[in-house]
């Protein structure tokens, strides 16, 4: 493979206008390297050169300046920018490498490739050490970091009197199959009449949670399994009555549920969820006089449908430094 990759390289440079050697002595080379953390450092990918075209100047001639700037890019690996003049000229190239080692390695090809191609040729045939590979403990390509908005429509049941829903609103990031979310719903109200009277209590219910996912999946269908904790604000106000009153009652809960979601394009998914509910703060509504008008259960459900909308494709970047 080693040999197939060199004479690919070889190909794609083509041979110079005019010999940089003479007399047989291969030129020296002064490199310049740009490379992120963890990648090969200046003098690796140096000896990697000078392996190939020795380090003796030609005579009369001047030596050859070689610099290289690595780059990180996201969904590409590395690219390397490489800029070398010799006596003969100035020339640039480009070479693109999943990891940052097979850009150090083309970077040493085509450098020794435009300054001493007959040396080259000649060492096809030999192994060559390759670079060192960079630290155990080098940072390596991170997942991309995306967004998501998402509206969706749920029928719940557990906290109001009886079975309800409404309208809600998600939003958050995937980083690989890690999904963080942080949700809101609210209950639309339903009214509780008062047996024999005219007399009424209304309930609504807003909610809000922060949960975190698993995301396994298979082609365009993923699985989300979310768990985390919310707050819910109920509120009860009378009507009918002499002196009419509010009532509010904070909930603390767990919420976790499964999801199918279906994303056709990349940016566009429809889901539908299953959620249940633990109620930790259950509670009472109750009227003197009157007597219990509602109690929150201590568990419920939430079956809803949605439209997500996703965006973004960030990959943290490794700050360039010279090495």
């Amino acid at each position: 493979m080693l040999v197939i990759a060199w004479a690919l390289a070889l190909a794609l440079v083509g041979p110079p206008t005019a010999p940089a050697a003479a007399e047989g002595r291969a030129p020296s080379v002064a490199l310049t390297w740009h490379a992120p953390s963890g990648c090969p450092t200046e003098s690796q990918v140096m000896g990697a050169i000078e392996r190939l075209v020795g380090e003796a100047p030609a005579p009369g001639g001047s030596p050859a300046a070689a610099e290289a700037t690595v780059h990180a890019v996201a969904d590409r690996g590395y690219i390397v920018d490489l800029e070398v003049v010799v006596p003969t000229g100035k020339t640039e190239r480009t070479a693109a490498g999943r990891t940052c080692q097979e850009v150090a390695d083309a970077t040493a090809v085509l450098v020794a490739s435009l300054v001493s191609p007959d040396a080259v040729a000649a060492s096809v045939h030999d192994p060559l050490e390759p670079v060192a590979p960079p630290p155990d403990d080098a940072p390596l390509l991170r997942h991309p970091i995306r967004g998501f908005v998402r509206v969706f429509g749920a029928a719940s049941y557990g906290v109001l009197p009886g079975w309800g829903g409404g309208p809600g609103l998600a939003g958050g990031i995937d980083y690989g199959r890690v999904r963080f979310e942080a949700r809101t719903f609210v209950d639309a109200p339903q009214r509780v009449t008062v047996a024999g009277t005219s007399a009424s209590v209304s309930f609504i219910a807003w909610s809000g949670a922060l949960v975190g996912c698993f995301v396994p999946g298979r082609g365009t269908l993923t699985f989300p399994l979310c768990l985390g904790p919310e707050l819910a604000w109920v509120r009860g106000a009378s009507s009918g009555f002499e002196q009419n009153r509010v009532a509010h009652r904070l909930l603390v809960d767990v919420v976790g549920g499964a999801a199918l979601s279906y994303a056709p394009v990349k940016w566009l998914a429809l889901r539908a969820e299953l959620d249940g509910l633990v109620v930790l703060t259950p509670g009472r509504f109750v009227i003197d006089d009157v007597g219990q008008l509602h109690r929150i259960r201590t568990g419920g459900i939430r079956l809803g449908i949605g439209v997500e909308l996703r965006f973004g494709h960030w990959r943290p970047r490794a700050r360039t430094e010279a090495s």
